[in-house]
């Protein structure tokens, strides 16, 4: 059994590039811990790295069955909390869980880090619908119903996007067996992504009557994009968003400025932090990957279904991360996707 060069080399020189947009950037040491608030520095990026050669290495098929039914049985119990939680604030009106808006976050500490654990974990609830029997499949269909309930409650747009997505892949295994099509997977999460990117930009439009939105998704990508050309080949060093958004004015100047450390798309932040060097290196990245995965899923037989379900999460990871901030639990599945897709059982 061997390493597929292919993915290793795409994953290697995107995190060289890491380093050394890092050591040209704007603060070397801020580039190395992370921001103040997330320590999502090199340090950390380095263990996703080190956890994708890993299973690029060691991960055998006989490991399947129970890291599935782990993320499954996990994601189910997060669920549960989750809509304890709103048991708590919608029934019983606990207003010591009223902060984010009525949207809840359980333990992940905010709404959209949750609303994004639960989306890149649901197909691993569907995988388990789909190899259990009769007995016990009624059980993980009211696990995934639970979570829709879940998703709901973060209130979140993009997770509802996600759900249609799902609800579609649903009816194309309904309708078609054996439905086993990468490349339309692929083109129909392009699409409703490329869709979203005007909600993207203009959810905040209902507040603009009333004030700036500092915070709004256009002055944060409009800055971001003004002072990617001020360092468009390196960018301003790994973690430095906050430099970047700084950096320029749109659209006037403000004397008290929000914080902005991440930039709310992971496209955009490794545009902004590691130049079209390192963006190039992500996007080929990504691109094989893509490739293997539909190799996988078209020649791995019984396995089939497993590397629908981790094609899945890779490309809801993809979807939903370009929508808003994300947290280590969400990244976590798209570098064991990786490393999994990497391992080359035929050798």
């Amino acid at each position: 059994m061997t390493i597929n060069m292919k993915l290793l080399l795409p994953v290697f020189s995107f995190f060289l590039m890491a380093i050394l947009s890092s050591v040209v950037g704007v603060d070397s040491a801020k580039s190395w811990l992370g921001n103040y608030f997330r320590s999502d520095g090199l340090f950390a990026f380095s263990h996703l790295v080190v956890l994708f050669i890993l299973l690029s290495v060691f991960f055998n098929h006989s490991w399947i069955s129970p890291l599935v039914f782990t993320v499954a049985i996990s994601t189910a119990m997060v669920s549960l909390g989750t809509l304890a939680e709103a048991f708590r604030l919608y029934v019983l009106k606990d207003i010591t869980l009223a902060g984010w808006g009525g949207a809840l976050g359980f333990t992940f500490g905010h709404p959209a880090y949750l609303n994004g654990f639960l989306m890149v974990t649901t197909p691993f609830l569907f995988y388990q619908i789909r190899i259990s029997n009769r007995k016990y499949k009624w059980i993980w269909i009211t696990f995934f119903i639970l979570q829709i309930f879940a998703i709901f409650s973060t209130k979140s747009w993009a997770g509802l996007i996600i759900l249609t997505l799902i609800f579609i892949f649903l009816l194309f295994k309904f309708f078609r067996k054996n439905f086993t099509n990468p490349k339309l997977i692929f083109f129909i999460f392009l699409v409703f992504t490329l869709l979203s990117i005007p909600v993207y930009m203009y959810k905040d439009r209902e507040y603009r009557t009333k004030s700036f939105p500092y915070e709004g998704r256009e002055r944060i990508v409009r800055k971001l994009l003004l002072s990617i050309r001020d360092r468009p080949i390196l960018g301003w060093g790994w973690a430095n968003v906050d430099y970047a958004f700084k950096n320029s004015v749109w659209p006037y100047p403000v004397d008290f400025d929000v914080y902005v450390d991440k930039a709310h798309s992971t496209l955009l932040e490794i545009l902004t932090t590691m130049g079209f060097v390192g963006f190039t290196l992500y996007i080929l990245l990504l691109w094989q990957a893509y490739h293997f995965f539909q190799i996988r899923i078209s020649k791995e037989g019984q396995y089939s279904k497993f590397y629908e379900t981790i094609f899945l999460s890779f490309l809801i990871y993809l979807f939903h991360s370009q929508t808003n901030i994300i947290s280590i639990n969400e990244e976590l599945f798209f570098w064991m996707a990786l490393g999994i897709n990497n391992k080359d059982h035929g050798a």
